[in-house]
């Protein structure tokens, strides 16, 4: 550190105890020493080289002090303010699932609550369900209750089909399409941007 980075290295300068102390902390990228004069990039490089098992974190807070954001973490889905605050009967809600993930019990929950019992339905998609999907989707956007549409990312070459089915329907008010998929190359671009 004092060959290649001498001015980090003079910024740094702690006795044998303050670096004892730092060294040993378990999260040593909370605990630069205040009075010394590190940018949080500098500091990054120190963790880099003394705590890399402490890196992913300090790049972490490197990344929240460049952003000036409290936290990079991705918020809980919560389906209940998705709900109330971003949804109308025209615009289909998509949600991007990792893999083995299913928000569907959490949204057969706020159906039962928001729409009442027997106002939900869900299919899983896949081979042979694409005919049903839409008999299903008239249906509930008709009587204005709620259709999940689950695994999109299995029936790519159907949504072509689906997004002009959304186009033709003159849902009821209270209709809502859940709408959940995998990440796939081939899903539309245009279905997202909707």
């Amino acid at each position: 550190l004092q060959a290649n980075f001498p001015q980090i290295f003079s910024n740094l300068r702690f006795d044998d105890s303050s670096w004892s102390k730092w060294n040993s902390t378990n999260e040593c990228e909370l605990y630069f020493p205040q009075d010394k004069q590190l940018t949080s990039f500098q500091q990054l490089l120190v963790i880099q080289a003394f705590r890399p098992d402490r890196l992913e974190s300090a790049m972490r807070l490197f990344a929240c002090d460049v952003l000036g954001i409290p936290d990079i973490s991705p918020e809980t889905l919560n389906l209940k303010n998705l709900y109330s605050k971003e949804t109308i009967s025209t615009e289909p809600i998509l949600i991007i699932i990792s893999p083995g993930a299913d928000p569907s019990s959490e949204l057969r929950d706020l159906a039962l609550q928001i729409t009442g019992k027997d106002r939900y339905s869900e299919i899983a998609m896949g081979q042979g369900q694409m005919q049903i999907a839409l008999d299903l989707l008239k249906k509930c956007s008709s009587q204005g209750t709620w259709l999940c549409l689950k695994n999109l990312h299995l029936v790519t070459s159907w949504l072509t089909t689906l997004e002009k089915e959304l186009n033709a329907l003159k849902p009821h008010k209270d209709f809502r399409l859940w709408l959940t998929s995998e990440v796939h190359p081939k899903f539309p671009t245009i279905l997202l941007q909707s």
